[in-house]
C-alpha cells in the first residue's frame, strides 16, 4: 500500500483527515514493523493534534454565536416577566394584602427561576 491510497477498496477522498492520517500511520507501522511502535505513535499524535484543535475551535466558534443568541433570548423574557409582575403585584396588594403581594412575588421567582434553568 501507498501513502496516497491508505485503504484498498476505499476511495481516498471519501476518508476524513483523521482517518487519511491513521490509515497512513497504520501502514506505515506494518511496513516498518513493531521496532518503531512508539515513534509512529508519537508522529501520529503530532499530526492528529493540530486537526483536533482545529475541529475544537470550529464546534465552539459555531457554539459562541448561538449562546450569545440565548443569553439575549432569556434577559428579553426575564424583563417581559418583571414587566407583567409589576402590575399584578399592585393588583395582588390591592386586592389581597401583603398575603398577595408574597403570592405573586414567590410566584414571579419561580417562573423567572424555570425559564432562565430551562431551554424553551
Amino acid at each position: 500500500m501507498s501513502a496516497a491510497d491508505p485503504r484498498p477498496g476505499v476511495p481516498h477522498s471519501n476518508l476524513s483527515e483523521v482517518e487519511r492520517e491513521v490509515a497512513v500511520h497504520l501502514d506505515t507501522l506494518r511496513d516498518l514493523g513493531p521496532d518503531y511502535t512508539d515513534s509512529m505513535a508519537k508522529a501520529l499524535v503530532e499530526q492528529l493534534n493540530p486537526l483536533i484543535d482545529a475541529k475544537v475551535q470550529q464546534a465552539l466558534a459555531g457554539r459562541g454565536g448561538s449562546r450569545d443568541a440565548t443569553i439575549r433570548e432569556k434577559r428579553t423574557m426575564v424583563a417581559a416577566i418583571l414587566g407583567i409582575s409589576i402590575p399584578l403585584l399592585a393588583i395582588a396588594g390591592g386586592t389581597a394584602g401583603a398575603i398577595g403581594v408574597g403570592f405573586v412575588a414567590v410566584a414571579t421567582f419561580i417562573i423567572v427561576v424555570v425559564a432562565m434553568t430551562h431551554d424553551f
